[in-house]
């Protein structure tokens, strides 16, 4: 995929899901643009902030988001 397929958060998060769900043993995921931090909402953050990926339309990926969808794999996956 490229920006001109992957623009904004839910295609991106979409993008990751086909991914993990592909049952690949070796994964690749690249962002190549900006992040920032924002206040951590659900108090899992020891420093009360959460990284967050920016997208276009500054649509903003929590780390949670991210988290949640690589706590998925399975241990014998490589992920980079």
């Amino acid at each position: 995929y490229t920006d001109a397929d992957i623009t904004i958060k839910k295609n991106i998060l979409e993008v990751l899901d086909e991914l993990i769900d592909s049952k690949s043993k070796n994964m690749f995921f690249q962002f190549s643009g900006h992040g920032t931090q924002q206040k951590d909402l659900n108090g899992d953050e020891a420093d009360g902030l959460d990284e967050v990926l920016v997208s276009v339309k500054e649509s903003f990926i929590l780390d949670d988001d991210l988290n949640k969808r690589i706590k998925r794999l399975p241990s014998d996956v490589h992920l980079v």
